[in-house]
């Protein structure tokens, strides 16, 4: 799998992210591509789609995940093509993070979901769907 999309958080987070490391994203990268060019539009939507006409996004990252980059990347990606956008970066906590209010009560994560419900009720009253990348258990 071709891992120069990730950028720079594959190497700066290593050991960081208790979720994902270089090694295990290649392997599942490898088990979902299953061959295929990776280059693909379909295959790697956040890095090659043509984002024209995506409905809001609001794209939740922690300072501590391999993903970090992806997501301003995507969120750079979006503004570029006029997509309204929102870019949530709480820093220190890893990959799904939101999850922990659940799990804890973290008082980082306290807004995470709020949030969530704001940008979807906002947008069903204009007739559009949000699209939300956040894991959320």
């Amino acid at each position: 799998m071709d891992h120069t999309r990730s950028g720079r958080s594959m190497e700066t987070k290593t050991g960081i992210d208790p979720f994902f490391t270089k090694e295990g994203m290649a392997h599942t990268g490898d088990f979902y591509l299953d061959g295929q060019d990776p280059h693909q539009k379909l295959l790697a939507p956040a890095a090659l789609a043509d984002m024209t006409g995506f409905p809001p996004l609001l794209l939740q990252v922690g300072t501590n995940e391999l993903l970090l980059d992806d997501s301003v990347r995507l969120a750079e990606r979006a503004r570029h093509a006029e997509v309204d956008v929102i870019l949530d970066v709480t820093a220190g906590v890893p990959h799904v993070f939101q999850s922990f209010k659940l799990a804890c009560n973290a008082p980082r994560t306290q807004y995470c979901l709020p949030m969530i419900k704001s940008l979807v009720v906002r947008t069903q009253a204009t007739g559009r769907q949000a699209i939300v990348w956040a894991q959320v258990d």
